[in-house]
C-alpha cells in the first residue's frame, strides 16, 4: 500500500534546520520509492468486489451534463470548443460488412484511432470499469474481460504514470515537494510525534458536459459535442467519504491504514492531509487532464463519455433493431418480374401444352420450383439475380424427360392395362 511510516523524535540537540531536512529528504524518497512499487498491505481486508483496496482509477460511476445552447453575445454565454464531436447513429453496424463501427468523429483524428474503446464501455458491465495496481497479486489488478481490451491497458499505463508523477511531485527537490514537507515538519516542530499517512490517489470522472445539435437536410444525423470531460483526483479518504463506484475499497483501505497507522499522531495525519491537497494535488489533477503523457487516457475517456450518453438512452438503439427485425420480415421491393421472362416462360408451357396436358403441368411446375430457387439463392447471395436460367433449365429438364422418358413408359403401360 502506498503508505509512508516516518516516526519524528526530535530531541533539543538535533532541532536545527539541517535535521529537519535530512528527515524530510528521507521520509520523501521513502515515499518515492514505495509510489514506484504500491504494493498491498497483507492485512488489508477484502472488498465484497473480490479487489484488493489500492489507489487507481475508477470510471464506473459517470454523471453527464446536458446544456441547452445560448445565444452567442448574452450575458453567460460561453464559447467552447469541442472536445470531440461524433455522429450519433443508432445502427452500429457496417452496411456492407457487418461489423461493429463506432460513432463517426467529426474534429479528431487521434481519439477516432482509437474508437474500439467505445465498444468496449458499451458491452462491458460498468463495475468492471476500474484498474488498481498491485504487482505482489497480480490477479488483482484489473477486472479479466477489461484486461484484454486496448482501453484496460491504458488505464493501467495511466495508473502506473499517476503514481510515478505523485512521486516525483513529493520529492523534496521539486518546488512543490520542498513546499510540502518544509511545512509539514515546520507544523511537527519539536513535538514527539509519529506520523504514518497514507498517499494514495484515484483517478475518477468529474462532471461531463454535452451539446446535443442537428446538421443539415442532407446529412440529417444530429451531432454529439462533448464541451468539457474533466477527470478529477482525489485522496483515498475524500473518496471513501464522498462515495462513488469503489468507495468501499477505499474505505476498507482507510480501515487498513489506521490499523497499520496505530498510535500516529491524528493531528499530524489530518495536517498531511490538508497540505497535500492544497500544494501537490491540484497540480496533479493538472498533470491529469493536460499533460501529453496522459493524452491515451483522455481519449478513451472521451469515449466513456460518448457510451455513457448512449447507454442513458440518448440514442434508442431497440429503433434500430426493430427497423433491423422489420426489413427481416418485409417483403422485398427489389423483386421484378420483367415482361421478357413471363414469354419465355408461356413459350415454354405452351410447346408443352401443344403435346399433352402431362408434358404441361411438368414443365409448369418446373418453373415455378425454379423461381423458388432463384428467390432461394437471392436471399444468400444479396444482389440481383436472373430470374430466366434456372425456372428455363428446370423446364427443359421436365419437357425432355416427360416427353421422351416418362410418355413411351406410360403408353406401353397402358397398352398392357397396367396401372401404377
Amino acid at each position: 500500500s502506498l503508505v509512508e511510516h516516518t516516526t519524528l523524535h526530535t530531541a533539543p540537540q538535533a532541532t536545527g534546520p539541517a535535521h529537519t531536512m535530512r528527515a524530510a529528504v528521507r521520509g520523501a524518497l521513502f515515499l518515492a520509492s514505495i509510489a514506484l512499487l504500491s504494493s498491498p498491505s497483507r492485512h488489508a481486508p477484502r472488498s465484497g468486489l473480490g479487489v484488493s483496496p489500492f489507489g487507481g482509477i475508477d470510471m464506473s460511476a459517470l454523471d453527464l451534463e446536458m446544456s441547452a445552447g445560448c445565444e452567442v453575445g448574452t450575458d453567460g454565454c460561453e464559447v467552447v470548443e469541442p472536445l470531440v464531436t461524433v455522429e450519433l447513429r443508432a445502427d452500429l453496424l457496417d452496411e456492407t460488412s457487418e461489423d461493429p463501427r463506432a460513432p463517426s468523429v467529426v474534429n479528431d483524428a487521434d481519439v477516432a484511432a482509437v474508437s474500439d474503446a467505445f465498444f468496449v464501455w458499451l458491452t462491458h458491465p460498468p463495475e468492471s470499469f476500474w484498474v488498481n495496481l498491485a504487482p505482489t497479486e497480480s490477479d488483482r489488478v484489473i477486472d479479466t474481460g477489461l484486461g484484454d481490451t486496448d482501453a484496460g491497458k491504458i488505464l493501467l499505463e495511466a495508473d502506473l504514470l499517476l503514481k510515478r508523477t505523485a512521486a516525483r511531485l513529493l520529492h523534496p527537490d521539486h518546488e512543490l515537494g520542498g513546499a510540502f514537507w518544509d511545512q509539514l515538519y515546520g507544523w511537527v516542530g519539536t513535538r514527539d510525534s509519529k506520523l504514518c499517512h497514507s498517499f494514495r490517489q484515484w483517478i475518477v470522472p468529474g462532471v461531463a458536459q454535452l451539446q446535443v445539435t442537428e446538421q443539415t437536410t442532407s446529412d440529417p444525423l444530429p451531432l454529439l459535442h462533448v464541451l468539457r470531460a474533466p477527470l478529477r483526483v482525489r485522496q483515498e479518504a475524500e473518496y471513501a467519504a464522498g462515495g462513488g463506484g469503489f468507495a468501499q475499497i477505499a474505505i476498507d483501505a482507510e480501515g487498513a491504514v489506521r490499523e497499520m497507522c496505530s498510535g500516529a499522531d491524528p493531528a499530524a495525519q489530518t495536517e498531511a492531509s490538508r497540505l497535500f491537497e492544497s500544494i501537490v494535488l491540484p497540480e496533479l489533477e493538472r498533470s491529469v487532464n493536460e499533460w501529453p503523457e496522459y493524452a491515451r487516457l483522455r481519449r478513451v475517456y472521451l469515449w466513456r463519455v460518448v457510451s455513457e450518453y448512449y447507454r442513458s438512452g440518448g440514442v434508442d438503439l431497440d429503433d434500430a433493431d426493430d427497423a433491423d427485425d422489420a426489413d427481416a420480415f418485409a417483403l422485398p421491393d427489389a423483386i421484378k418480374l420483367g415482361l421478357g421472362d413471363f414469354i419465355f416462360y408461356s413459350v415454354l408451357v405452351g410447346r408443352a401444352a401443344m403435346h399433352d396436358l402431362f408434358t404441361m403441368f411438368a414443365c409448369y411446375f418446373a418453373v415455378i420450383q425454379g423461381l423458388i430457387a432463384t428467390l432461394l439463392m437471392l436471399g444468400f447471395a444479396k444482389k440481383a439475380l436472373p430470374a430466366l436460367p434456372i425456372s428455363i433449365a428446370a423446364g427443359v429438364v421436365a419437357y425432355v424427360g416427360s416427353r421422351f422418358f416418362l410418355e413411351p413408359v406410360t403408353q406401353q403401360a397402358a397398352a398392357r392395362l397396367v396401372v401404377f
